[in-house]
C-alpha cells in the first residue's frame, strides 16, 4: 500500500478509468474476488505502471526494494541478465564513494524528446538528471542536429528548437524520428542506402542520435560482410560512436562493451 500508484495523474489518461474499472469487474464477476474494490484495482494498477520492472515484456516483476532506486538519463548501475525471482545489477563506470546509485527506467539511447515524454507518460515525473540539465548532453550535442548557417547545435525547447550559435528558431520536424525508425527496422541493404543517403547530411553530424544509429544497425546486421569498402566506412565511424557512448552510457555498459567487441572483431579481420 505505500507504493506510489500516481493513481490522480494516469486518470487523467484517456479511456485508462475506464479499462480499470472494467478489470474490477472481471475480477469480481469472472474470477470471484467480490472483496476486490475499484480503488484496489486502481492501486494495484498504478503501482505496477510506476514500480513494475518488465512493463514491455510479458511479464511484470515488482520488487519494492528497487523502486526505492531513482533513475538517471546517465544511470551509474544497469541491470543484469533477465529478471526473474531477484534482479541484478552492475557498475556502468567508476562510481565514487557517496555517489548515489542510479539506473535507467527506459532505453536512454533514444532521442532526448522520446525518452522525456516516456518518463512523463509511464512514471509521471519530468526528469531533471545531470544529463536532461545539460543542453549538450556532455558535448555530445545527441539530440541536437547542426545548425549549417552558423555551426552551432539547434537545442530543442518545448515544440521548437533553438540554435546556440546564431540563435534560429524552428519548429520540430517529425522526419528525425521517421529516420530513426526507419533505421531500427533497416536490414543489412537498408541500412547502407540510408549510410549512402545521410552521410553527406551536415546536420547529423558524428555524434548525433541519427549518426549513431547507423552506425549501431551496420554492426548489428553488417559486421561479418566482406565488402572492404564498407568496413572501412564503419571503422571510420567507429571513434565517434565509442565516444559518445562512453559519455553517455560507460565505458561498462552493455552498449559499450558490445560495440567495441564487434569492432574487435573487424579489426582484426583486417590485418
Amino acid at each position: 500500500e505505500e507504493l506510489m500508484d500516481h493513481w490522480e495523474e494516469r486518470r487523467k489518461i484517456p479511456q485508462i478509468e475506464g479499462i480499470v474499472k472494467f478489470m474490477s469487474a472481471i475480477f469480481r464477476k469472472k474470477l470471484g474476488l467480490g472483496w476486490v474494490t475499484d480503488e484496489d484495482t486502481q492501486h494495484a494498477f498504478g503501482a505496477l505502471k510506476t514500480n513494475g520492472l518488465g512493463q514491455d515484456g510479458r511479464a511484470c516483476y515488482m520488487y519494492p526494494d528497487l523502486s526505492l532506486m531513482s533513475h538517471s538519463c546517465s544511470s551509474n548501475v544497469e541491470i543484469v541478465g533477465v529478471p526473474s525471482l531477484q534482479v541484478k545489477f552492475k557498475s556502468k563506470r567508476f562510481i565514487p564513494a557517496g555517489e548515489e546509485l542510479s539506473w535507467s527506467y527506459t532505453n536512454t539511447l533514444e532521442h532526448r524528446s522520446t525518452i522525456r515524454r516516456k518518463l512523463k507518460s509511464t512514471w509521471m515525473f519530468d526528469c531533471t538528471c545531470t544529463r536532461c540539465g545539460d543542453p549538450s548532453e556532455f558535448g555530445t550535442y545527441f539530440s541536437s542536429k547542426k545548425c549549417c548557417t552558423c555551426g552551432g547545435y539547434k537545442i530543442q525547447q518545448n515544440e521548437k528548437t533553438t540554435c546556440t550559435g546564431c540563435g534560429t528558431i524552428e519548429q520540430i520536424s517529425t522526419q528525425e524520428l521517421q529516420l530513426l525508425e526507419e533505421v531500427r527496422r533497416a536490414d543489412a541493404v537498408r541500412v547502407v542506402q540510408l549510410l549512402e543517403q545521410l552521410e553527406g547530411v551536415e546536420e547529423y553530424h558524428p555524434n548525433h542520435i541519427l549518426s549513431s544509429r547507423i552506425t549501431m544497425r551496420l554492426l548489428d546486421v553488417s559486421y561479418q560482410s566482406d565488402d572492404k569498402e564498407l568496413m572501412s566506412k564503419i571503422m571510420k565511424r567507429s571513434s565517434h560512436l565509442l565516444k559518445t557512448l562512453e559519455l553517455l552510457e560507460g565505458v561498462n555498459s552493455r552498449p559499450y562493451t558490445r560495440y567495441k567487441s564487434i569492432l574487435g572483431e573487424i579489426a582484426a579481420r583486417q590485418k
